[in-house]
């Protein structure tokens, strides 16, 4: 299984190193070519869009990927598929009618903007189902064509518009985004698809994915809260685009790493959602983590001791004054990554309430926490606090996780270890307590060492069906 795993991040990370290149490129570009305010109301767009995106479809295409497997023949499965998105649909007109009426009632956003949001995050619901059952069904390639396709076509669709415009500005990317996902949710369900359209809906099979996505919605409401907040509170309290400019320019360079590892997450989360019954999985399981963490760790502290080149390179000169919060924005991705995979257990278990209590519990502590920081203390340590809140976050999900399901839990100290050696370098680093070469050597050699360990307790436990 582990000759498996390793292929198909293989694969994966071929299309997203092309995938990823690419959108560093044109994300690099922008945030050289626009303003710091630009850059602002850039980010400002997609924060509201992530949380529309959420009121118009109430996220029921999370169902498909945790029922998958729990439909055996072809037809059930792409009865579900099709049932997942004619509800999606349903659920967009019918919100995005009460929604614009709400907007235009208080003048919140333009109604041009909501439409191309709108319609902008059907098209990449449709996407993610899509990708998720190409990724399923492990059609390496047909993933990768749609991935690479989608951001080639953001960058074309952009450079006419910019050419068509004769300006530089925000709104030109959202244009961009929403012309390359409607192409390319309609080829690739056109391409990949040749059975008819079902326009009806199974109610048998479609009801367990409705069901599952209603329970965990009130969760997904208090993970947006958390991670949404921050840039409306920048926008409102301090009164600053450039604020949210930088916010949004460091978050996007760190989530270049986060990124970078979701596909190793996505295929990691397939095989424990499909064999954790399985006797012996957790040497294999622990495999995978470690494969995992090391690898997301390495990379922070590389992140970390080039810090000024990455900035430099990625976002411009503009920036170099700020680079210190890039630390901030790595450490707060590692978290989320560990908290995602905590996550599963608590799916395992079947108790997704307690998702809904975490996320709802740690969104509300988000939100008061960040604008008592905005209302008393200044932008350097607002950015900070949001350290603080996903560690807490972090902490929250390994005391439940053990909690519920301990057979998958690995112990504090395994998941601590993994964050307190960036932040170690991170500490020597902005004290200047050694060289950044004694630093690099001294990373190579920590990681060295896990990966040696990692690989001699692998080849100590018994493989699955072993006796």
């Amino acid at each position: 299984m582990l000759k498996k795993f390793i292929k198909t991040i293989s694969l994966y990370a071929i299309f997203l190193m092309i995938e990823k290149i690419l959108s560093v490129l044109f994300f690099s570009y922008i945030a050289h070519t626009l303003s710091m305010n630009d850059m602002g109301v850039y980010g400002l767009y997609m924060t509201i869009y992530v949380f529309l995106s959420f009121l118009l479809s109430l996220e029921f295409k999370s169902g498909y990927a945790r029922y998958y497997y729990e439909y055996y023949t072809e037809e059930s499965k792409y009865k579900l598929f099709c049932g997942i998105v004619n509800v999606t649909f349903l659920s967009h007109v019918i919100m995005g009618i009460l929604l614009l009426c709400i907007i235009n009632s208080f003048n919140l956003l333009s109604w041009k903007i909501f439409i191309a949001l709108s319609i902008l995050s059907f098209s990449d619901s449709l996407i993610y189902l899509i990708q998720y059952q190409k990724r399923l069904e492990e059609k390496d390639m047909q993933y990768g064509i749609i991935i690479i396709g989608k951001i080639l076509l953001t960058i074309i669709f952009y450079f006419i518009i910019k050419n068509y415009d004769m300006g530089d500005s925000a709104i030109n990317v959202i244009y961009a985004m929403l012309f390359s996902s409607t192409v390319v949710s309609l080829v690739s369900y056109f391409s990949f698809f040749v059975k008819g359209w079902l326009f009806s809906v199974n109610y048998h099979i479609t009801k367990n994915s409705f069901l599952f996505s209603i329970k965990i919605a009130p969760g997904i409401v208090g993970s947006y809260l958390s991670s949404l907040s921050p840039q409306f509170i920048i926008d409102k309290v301090f009164l600053n685009r450039e604020f949210n400019g930088i916010f949004s320019v460091y978050q996007k360079i760190a989530s270049t790493i986060y990124i970078m590892f979701d596909p190793l997450y996505i295929v990691f989360s397939q095989r424990v959602l499909k064999f954790y019954k399985e006797k012996n999985f957790i040497g294999i399981y622990k495999m995978m983590l470690n494969i995992i963490f090391n690898g997301y760790g390495f990379m922070m502290c590389i992140f970390i001791l080039g810090s000024y080149y990455v900035v430099y390179i990625f976002a411009g000169e503009k920036y170099i004054e700020y680079q210190h919060f890039l630390f901030v924005f790595l450490f707060s991705g590692y978290c989320t990554l560990i908290s995602r995979i905590l996550e599963l257990n608590i799916q395992i278990s079947g108790k997704n309430h307690y998702f809904s209590y975490l996320e709802i519990f740690v969104g509300v502590l988000s939100v008061s926490s960040l604008l008592l920081c905005a209302y008393y203390f200044d932008f350097y340590f607002f950015i900070y606090c949001i350290v603080v809140i996903s560690f807490f976050r972090f902490v929250v999900y390994m005391i439940v996780s053990k909690k519920i399901y301990p057979k998958l839990f690995l112990g504090y100290f395994y998941y601590l270890l993994f964050l307190f050696f960036p932040s170690i370098i991170y500490i020597f680093k902005i004290f200047d307590l050694l060289s950044e070469v004694l630093l690099f050597l001294l990373t190579l050699i920590f990681y060295s060492w896990l990966a040696i360990r990692a690989i001699k307790e692998y080849k100590s436990c018994p493989r699955i069906g072993e006796a």
